[in-house]
């Protein structure tokens, strides 16, 4: 709630972020997600939760990247992480939770 709330006081300032910065964010997670799912070894559950903790690892990089820009373009920043990492993760999740559900028979 107090992400959207801060999201609907400086939308401004995600749009002066730009097109670029928000697709290399959001590559960045597809990599991530697709790493974590290749490394997460045989159980399938064990390659979803390695997936979504090395996407979800990078937002310590938009910190510390919105550290170096003071006042309120450091919530824009830390906003546009999330918002791009929760485009990528929440198909990758429901994805997944289909593919469990199909395994399972359900």
């Amino acid at each position: 709630m107090a992400a959207l709330a801060l999201l609907a006081l400086h939308w401004r300032l995600l749009a002066e972020i730009g097109w670029g910065p928000l697709s290399a964010l959001v590559g960045m997670t597809a990599v991530a997600l697709a790493i974590g799912h290749v490394l997460g070894g045989p159980d399938p559950a064990d390659r979803t939760a390695l997936a979504i903790s090395c996407a979800s690892r990078h937002v310590g990089i938009a910190m510390l990247a919105a550290s170096t820009v003071h006042g309120p373009r450091t919530i824009a920043l830390v906003i546009a992480y999330t918002i791009a990492s929760a485009a990528v993760s929440i198909p990758c999740l429901k994805w997944r939770g289909r593919a469990a559900g199909a395994a399972t028979g359900q």
